[in-house]
C-alpha cells in the first residue's frame, strides 16, 4: 500500500458537515467508540464477550497496520457516531491473532454463549481464520471485496440517529475511496437489519449476490464518477 493512513487523512482531520463534526479519531476517543457500539449493536458477536472485547477491537482497527481512516461525527461536542474505512487486508485474521489468548479466555469463562447460533457462527469463522494448516485461497478478480475500499464498522448512537451523522460518515468516505480511485466499496450487514439496509440503498449500495443467494454483502460501484474530493476538508499541518 503505497499511502499510510497517516499520510492519506491525518492532515484531513476535520470537517463541517451541516451540524456534525468530522474529526479523525485518536485513542482518546476509544472508550466513546466503544459506549457506542455497545449501545448500536447489543446483541453483536463481539459485545457478548464484553466491554473489553469490543475496546480492544478498535484499538487494533485505529492502530493496526491498515491503510484506514477512521472518522467520528460529533454533536455538540459529543461524539455521536463513527466510521472504521480502508483498504482492509486480513484486519479481523489480525485482530483474533493478536488477542487470541485474551478471547480464549473469554469464550471459556462464558461457554453458555456458543449455544447462540449468531455467536456459534462468528466463533467458527474465527477457528477457521486462526487455523494454521489452512490453505489461502487466490480470490478472484470479480470478488466483491477484491480492489475494495471497505467500511469496516459504522455505528451511530441510537440516540442521535437522524441528525446525519451516519450520512456525513459515509459520505466522507465515499469521497475518500473516489480520491483513491478504487473502483467499488463494500461492506457486509446484518439481513435483518432492515432500517439499515434501505440507510445504504438510499445511498446507492446494491446487494451482492452470490449464485442468487445475500449473505449481507452490499457493493457500490464508483466507476468514474467524480465526487467532491476530501480536498475540502479543512486541513491541520
Amino acid at each position: 500500500m503505497e499511502d499510510s493512513p497517516d499520510s492519506f487523512g491525518a492532515k484531513r482531520a476535520s470537517v463541517a458537515a451541516g451540524p456534525v463534526d468530522l474529526r479523525l479519531l485518536t485513542a482518546g476517543d476509544l472508550e466513546a467508540v466503544t459506549d457506542i457500539h455497545l449501545t448500536a449493536f447489543p446483541d453483536a458477536a463481539m459485545t457478548a464477550l464484553g466491554r473489553e472485547a469490543v475496546r480492544r477491537q478498535y484499538t487494533w482497527y485505529l492502530e493496526g497496520p491498515h491503510d484506514a481512516i477512521c472518522m467520528g461525527g460529533w454533536l455538540e461536542g459529543r461524539l455521536a457516531g463513527f466510521c472504521f474505512s480502508g483498504l482492509f487486508r486480513g484486519a479481523t485474521g489480525g485482530f483474533l491473532r493478536k488477542n487470541r489468548p485474551y478471547l480464549i479466555r473469554r469464550v471459556l469463562l462464558r461457554p453458555w454463549l456458543l449455544w447462540n447460533p449468531l455467536f456459534r457462527g462468528r466463533a467458527v469463522t474465527a477457528l477457521r481464520i486462526l487455523n494454521p494448516f489452512r490453505r489461502r485461497q487466490v480470490a478472484p478478480a470479480d470478488a466483491p471485496w477484491w480492489n475494495t475500499y471497505g467500511i469496516l464498522a459504522i455505528a451511530v448512537d441510537p440516540r442521535l440517529q437522524g441528525a446525519g451523522v451516519g450520512r456525513a460518515l459515509m459520505g466522507y468516505a465515499d469521497s475518500a475511496a473516489r480520491e483513491r480511485g478504487v473502483p467499488r466499496m463494500v461492506l457486509t450487514v446484518s439481513r435483518t437489519n432492515e432500517r439499515a439496509i434501505r440507510f445504504y440503498e438510499n445511498l446507492g449500495w446494491n446487494r451482492s449476490l452470490e449464485k442468487e443467494v445475500w449473505d449481507g454483502t452490499m457493493t457500490k460501484d464508483l466507476g468514474s464518477a467524480s465526487a467532491i474530493t476530501t480536498e475540502s476538508v479543512s486541513r491541520h499541518d
